[in-house]
């Protein structure tokens, strides 16, 4: 193969091979709660299910109030990939499915901006912190309280806090066929007027 097909080989890989733009997106939320989550002293958690969008990365979550809209955050919160039944003083990131920490800023925590998440996928969200005025509500998802520091999460089925993660969604995809096709036979093109420019020389 000559150089010039070499480059327009290598151009054509790198063409079909790069992703497309990400984008922010909504990644799990429930609004609909509209309980006062208002017992002091108490730490709370929940789980949460990403929808269709994913994998995600750019973390941000924040736990909201009755209306569904303002932010409720304080403290530190700890992402995970499983079920977590002990208590929050021993919270870590040797806890088992530890994924990330965040501290609240703003209304808002911000996780790590390579921890990524998947879509369709059940994660889970654990105050180290005593933080009131969550709202929450009857809904598919499991909620999760300590009465103290030093006790254990109680599991409590059908029960949510509202909620809201976002992040930037990576949105490549492998080519569609046609646009391979019409890659393949612009690279075709090239490489045959290559070859004839080599015969006329």
């Amino acid at each position: 193969m000559t150089n010039s097909l070499r480059c327009l080989a290598l151009f054509a890989v790198v063409a079909l091979a790069s992703p497309s733009s990400a984008r922010a997106g909504i990644l799990a939320s429930y609004t609909g709660g509209t309980n006062d989550a208002n017992t002091s002293g108490y730490f709370f958690g929940t789980s949460i299910h990403t929808g269709s969008q994913g994998p995600a990365h750019d973390l941000q979550f924040t736990f909201l109030g009755t209306n569904g809209t303002t932010p409720v955050a304080s403290g530190t919160i700890y992402l995970l990939s499983s079920p977590y039944a002990g208590t929050p003083t021993a919270l870590s990131s040797s806890t088992a499915g530890y994924l990330d920490s965040a501290v609240a800023s703003g209304g808002i925590y911000t996780f790590n901006a390579a921890t990524t998440v998947q879509a369709d996928t059940d994660y889970y969200i654990y105050l180290a912190t005593s933080v009131l005025h969550m709202g929450y509500g009857l809904h598919s998802g499991t909620a999760y309280q300590a009465v103290s520091p030093t006790s254990n999460y109680t599991t409590f089925n059908g029960i949510q806090l509202n909620h809201q993660l976002t992040g930037t969604v990576d949105t490549s995809t492998v080519p569609e066929p046609s646009t391979m096709a019409l890659a393949l036979s612009g690279l075709a093109a090239a490489g045959i007027a290559v070859l004839r420019r080599r015969t006329v020389a």
